[in-house]
């Protein structure tokens, strides 16, 4: 109940108005002060109280499995994971060598209820963020949350102590021309994404014309292509449950 009064708060609701809603969809009587006592006071709801406010406020199944509430589905709590994992490997450029590969192996060694667990973790960030939440992990690690996003910082605390993606976090990376190259493959899809490279070579060859030293930018650009494609072909599961509000019931480089 502490969640939704966080979502409710956010979203700029008024008691009132939530006992309105309530009221709307069951035909209760439900005053600010059931609501205010709800919020501040309940340890335990019942099932039917848990469905009403996230219907009345938009929170999904999905995170309320992020919870611990069930019911669990677990196609949603891999999709939680493979999401996370999917993120990493498109970013892997901006980590240290073999981090990607250490996850891997992580996630293969990993039980199905212990990817679970860290999918839980990794959706229950990915709805505060939709909520305009602040996940309390992200307070913990304030400068990697606002570079990779809460979700992605979710799954790194969770894969503590076994792979420390904090750690692994490059300080530094020359991403420029990999900017440039993402940009060129969603701007021209299809057989135009393929010129790409002769536009990135064009660009190298310019730069050092004007002796730019393009070392660390092509070495970045080279680790990024190294994993961008594996990562795309990750599916991102968006299980009905996990998109609508509740109703009722490589090789290292």
């Amino acid at each position: 109940m502490r969640e939704f009064a966080c979502v409710a708060l956010a979203a700029r609701l008024t008691v009132g108005e939530i006992a309105r809603r309530l009221n709307d969809r069951d035909g209760t009587v439900l005053t600010t002060r059931n609501v205010a006592v709800h919020f501040l006071e309940s340890v335990k709801p019942r099932s039917s109280t848990i469905e009403a406010y996230a219907d009345v406020l938009g929170v999904t199944q999905a995170h309320l499995m992020g919870l611990g509430v069930p019911p669990f589905d677990d196609a949603i709590l891999s999709g939680g994971w493979q999401r996370a994992y999917r993120a990493l490997l498109l970013r892997a450029y901006e980590f240290q060598n073999g981090t990607v590969e250490r996850v891997a192996a992580w996630i293969q060694k990993a039980g199905g209820v212990e990817r679970g667990a860290v999918g839980a973790v990794v959706i229950l960030a990915e709805e505060r963020e939709r909520h305009r939440l602040v996940d309390p992990v992200a307070l913990h690690s304030p400068d990697f949350a606002q570079r990779f996003g809460q979700p992605l910082t979710a799954f790194a605390a969770a894969l503590l102590p076994d792979v420390d993606l904090f750690d692994a976090a490059r300080e530094a990376a020359d991403s420029r021309l990999v900017k440039v190259w993402i940009s060129l493959g969603w701007l021209f899809q299809g057989d135009a994404a393929a010129d790409s490279d002769a536009v990135i070579d064009f660009i190298v060859r310019l730069l050092r014309g004007r002796n730019v030293d393009t070392t660390a930018m092509q070495a970045t650009l080279a680790r990024a292509k190294a994993y961008f494609e594996e990562g795309l072909k990750i599916p991102v599961p968006t299980a009905a449950l996990a998109i609508e509000p509740l109703i009722n019931t490589k090789k290292e480089h």
